[in-house]
């Protein structure tokens, strides 16, 4: 709901939540990704690639980082759940998540 304020209008879009897909094997789960944000998570993301990061304390080359924007906790499951599918197709041990003030370690199902 967009609300009127001194001057301005404003909508609340929810706590961010922060993902890192290394950029080399983004092609062949790119077009999921896409969908799965567009879907649940409707046009309130971002994309920006080719992030120079480290993982696990080696420097991995680049990454491209996805932000998202959502209300309620309840929510948080269901992209647990599609980023341990990612990390499993794309052969990584887990995915970095940001959500909030909250970090986790991602990890597909034994």
């Amino acid at each position: 709901m967009i609300e009127e304020r001194d001057g301005y209008c404003e909508k609340y879009l929810g706590k961010p939540a922060v993902f890192s897909i290394p950029s080399s094997k983004l092609e062949s789960v790119g077009y999921e990704i896409h969908n799965f944000l567009r879907g649940n998570y409707g046009l309130a993301w971002s994309q920006t690639p080719n992030v120079e990061g480290f993982w696990m304390g080696k420097s991995e080359g680049n990454y491209t980082k996805f932000e998202i924007s959502f209300v309620g906790k309840e929510r948080i499951p269901t992209l647990k759940r599609f980023l341990a599918q990612i990390a499993e197709k794309i052969g990584e041990e887990c995915i970095y998540l940001l959500t909030g003030a909250d970090s986790w370690y991602v990890y597909p199902p034994k």
